[in-house]
């Protein structure tokens, strides 16, 4: 019987080899799960017949759901964390605003959120084999929204030379350059006083062209009060027609048409002489004030006149030149002017 006693006694004693432990789910699905509780009941970790597993939440919604901070030590798929942050540990968190937030040491030297540039700069640095986002095609849009796209003084290029689309610090855009002083330069670095500059470096060719697939308006200017829609300083060639004022050119090809003014010219001009239009008539004025009528004949009666006058003095000169003429046939004898009627 002693002998039986020690024999149980050694049994007792001996390490207990505890086996593994398995608990099975009852089904496949998110209703069928197995929680990890708390003293107080509090759900720490749930695992679903589906596969989904949450910590810190009981209604997972992806295969690993996290409620809460999560820290890294070590790699993940093969990346080593502390290398690629520059530090011992790495954390994301949600802080409940919808935005996720990188933390750790190694971030300019403080353990606050990262700037947009600490993050390119580490994506930089990205160990071998990591995704920098540069050499594969992308799967999905990128939203960039709250967010600015920092190129660093390099290009938007084609084939990743020193060429292509070219942005500034103040947001001017360079085409062919890397200087735009213009909010949109091309071929040259341009004027800071200009909106839009273009150079033209061909022997013949075209700074800007605009071509209206059917109708519309192929360039629209509008000038705000003291300014100028346009500005030439040299030749200026149009193969069409020209309104001032008006779209309408009675059907002709090749018309300059003039609307009449808002406002008769009335100051003195220096070293220049204008045109306009005045109760569909076209005027002259010239330096020294005087206001002739080219279109001759009257607007009222129709008859051939000669009108001129002088907005300095008030003298004005109006001919009947058709009553003129006839007094001279009458007198001469001979014949000057000829009329008809055309169908």
């Amino acid at each position: 019987m002693k002998k039986i006693l020690i024999l149980l006694m050694l049994l007792i004693s001996l390490p207990i080899q505890a086996q593994d432990i398995t608990n099975k789910l009852g089904g496949t699905t998110a209703n069928e799960t197995y929680d990890v509780t708390d003293s107080a009941d509090k759900i720490l970790l749930r695992v679903q017949g589906d596969g989904q597993v949450g910590i810190g939440t009981n209604i997972p919604s992806e295969v690993l759901d996290v409620d809460g901070s999560i820290a890294v030590s070590g790699t993940v798929d093969g990346i080593d964390i502390a290398t690629a942050v520059t530090a011992n540990t790495a954390k994301v968190t949600d802080d409940d605003d919808g935005v996720a937030e990188v933390y750790g040491s190694g971030w300019n030297g403080d353990t606050d959120s990262p700037t947009k540039n600490d993050i390119y700069d580490k994506i930089q640095s990205l160990p071998s084999g990591a995704d920098n986002l540069g050499n594969h095609n992308a799967t999905q849009d990128i939203n960039m929204a709250g967010f600015e796209i920092n190129l660093n003084g390099g290009y938007v290029s084609g084939d990743g030379d020193n060429e292509g689309i070219y942005v500034d610090s103040d947001g001017n855009v360079g085409i062919g350059t890397a200087s735009p002083l213009s909010k949109l330069s091309i071929g040259a670095s341009g004027y800071a006083d200009a909106t839009l500059y273009s150079l033209n470096t061909l022997s013949i060719g075209y700074g800007i062209y605009i071509e209206n697939a059917t109708s519309g308006i192929g360039i629209y200017s509008e000038a705000a009060s003291g300014g100028y829609s346009g500005y030439f300083d040299g030749p200026f060639y149009v193969g069409g027609n020209i309104g001032l004022g008006t779209t309408d050119f009675g059907g002709g090809d090749g018309i300059i048409a003039i609307h009449n003014a808002l406002t008769n010219p009335t100051a003195t001009l220096s070293n220049a002489a204008a045109l306009y239009a005045s109760g569909g008539e076209l005027w002259a004025y010239d330096v020294s004030g005087n206001t002739t009528q080219l279109s001759p004949h009257d607007s009222e009666s129709g008859e051939w006149v000669f009108y001129s006058k002088n907005t300095i003095t008030g003298r004005v000169v109006k001919i009947n030149m058709e009553k003129l003429v006839k007094k001279i046939e009458e007198i001469t004898g001979e014949s000057f002017m000829e009329e008809w009627v055309e169908d």
